[in-house]
């Protein structure tokens, strides 16, 4: 039932709690994960601060990859939907890092995709953090918006469209 192979990390009786309680209610939502962060945090956390026994919850707990970004916490099909990334030819796994648990001493510490640990065991995750190619979509992303904007503002004015001109100028090397 559990697809997480960080169910290695728990106790037989945490394991067994688990199971049980997996067994009884099912997978839970990343919504009410969220909440669940929410509700015991203070109001300003930047999400992808979270500790390595977050993530471990988190993985153990849901069915589904979960996107974090500094402010809100996504399931893979409600961040392509939200950001519309088909239209920009993007996977969410191309845009944030994959976490990974690492242990040292028998202590656990998240590890980066692309880090290189020394690390006794290392356990994937479901887990994805927006990091700087998120902060750099996320650019775009604006950048793409404010072009609607303006378009649109242009449109309701009478004047024909400046956009396409603009961003052609944008776009053509001097």
């Amino acid at each position: 039932m559990i697809k997480s192979e960080l169910i290695a990390l728990l106790s037989e009786t945490d394991k067994t709690v688990l199971i049980e309680t997996l067994t009884k209610n099912g997978y839970d939502t990343v919504k009410n994960l969220t909440s669940v962060i929410r509700n015991n945090s203070c109001p300003d956390i930047d999400y992808t601060s979270i500790d390595a026994d977050l993530i471990i919850t988190f993985d153990l707990h849901t069915d589904d990859k979960v996107f974090i970004t500094e402010t809100e916490i996504f399931t893979r099909d409600d961040i392509i939907n939200k950001f519309n990334l088909s239209a920009f030819g993007l996977e969410p796994e191309s845009i944030f890092n994959k976490q990974k648990i690492g242990v040292i001493d028998s202590d656990y510490y998240i590890i980066d995709e692309e880090d290189n640990t020394k690390a006794e065991k290392v356990y994937d995750t479901k887990i994805y953090i927006g990091k700087e190619k998120w902060k750099d979509f996320m650019i775009a992303f604006r950048f793409t918006r404010s072009l609607r904007f303006i378009s649109s503002v242009q449109t309701l004015t009478d004047e024909k469209p400046k956009m396409i001109d603009f961003i052609d100028k944008l776009l053509t090397k001097n």
